[in-house]
């Protein structure tokens, strides 16, 4: 049933559609043609320029983009350069406070050693001087 309709619907619009043409002249026919060649026409050259819009900003991006990976790359290779010359000063700083924490242990093994030693060996020098 509802294909009987729907195809009854067809017929009718082509009956229409028919009588339309017919009614029509060839100059309206070929008049409106040509409106719908210029309506295509313009159509198309605003999606030609629409392309090239978008061509260019990819070109643009493209570029960018490049140029983005070259300053990254640019800058891992100087924070490696600041990285190791970092690491190179505090090591340097590491072993000079070394080399003065050595010194200030011989200084104090020294000092101690002296002042050890001296009242020792004075007082041993009373005792053995007593003792006689």
């Amino acid at each position: 049933m509802i294909e009987l309709n729907l195809t009854l619907a067809i017929r009718r619009l082509r009956s229409k559609e028919s009588e339309k043409l017919q009614n029509e002249s060839v100059s309206d026919r070929i008049s409106a043609l040509t409106g719908n060649l210029a309506e295509s026409q313009r159509l198309i050259d605003e999606l030609a320029t629409e392309v090239q819009l978008r061509s260019e900003a990819l070109e643009r991006l493209t570029a960018e983009a490049e140029e983005k990976r070259n300053l990254a790359a640019l800058h891992a290779d100087e924070a490696a350069a600041v990285d190791a010359l970092v690491s190179r000063r505090m090591q340097e700083s590491v072993d000079r406070l070394e080399r003065g924490s050595r010194r200030q242990q011989w200084s104090f093994l020294f000092l101690g050693s002296v002042l050890v030693a001296v009242p020792i060996g004075v007082i041993g020098n009373f005792v053995f001087e007593w003792l006689k």
